[in-house]
């Protein structure tokens, strides 16, 4: 995928750890559905052009990734699982981003076991 110049591949990794997402979803019944993600997307691009040229299109900044996780949530009104919501994720990385290697896209999503519902006012269980 990098172009060689003199010797040197020209790729980089770049993206952003340790993103925090709580979501909370209500149903239609009342209840409340509260999820917290920690999120992690790595890409692996070509960036010749940020070393050759100062041309750092080519570059996603981490907090792009960051404010694309958080508004990637917000996205969906439905309770959505950790794996859909890791596959939406991918999806609009490969598909926004052209200049990333689709078959180097790393999600990582970890999900704490919080859950917590809310009826008329009391808390349960998950």
């Amino acid at each position: 995928m990098a172009e060689r110049v003199e010797g040197f591949n020209f790729e980089q990794r770049h993206g952003k750890k340790r993103v925090r997402v709580a979501r909370v979803w209500k149903t239609k019944e009342g209840k409340h559905y509260v999820v917290e993600w920690r999120v992690s997307i790595s890409l692996l691009s070509d960036c010749v052009n940020s070393y050759l040229r100062d041309d750092n299109s080519d570059i996603v900044a981490t907090d792009t990734v960051k404010n694309t996780v958080n508004a990637k949530a917000k996205e969906f009104f439905e309770l959505l699982s950790v794996e859909n919501f890791a596959i939406e994720l991918a999806k609009h990385f490969i598909s926004f981003y052209r200049q990333s290697d689709s078959r180097n896209l790393d999600t990582q999503l970890q999900d704490p076991k919080f859950s917590l519902a809310c009826e008329n006012g009391t808390l349960m269980s998950g």
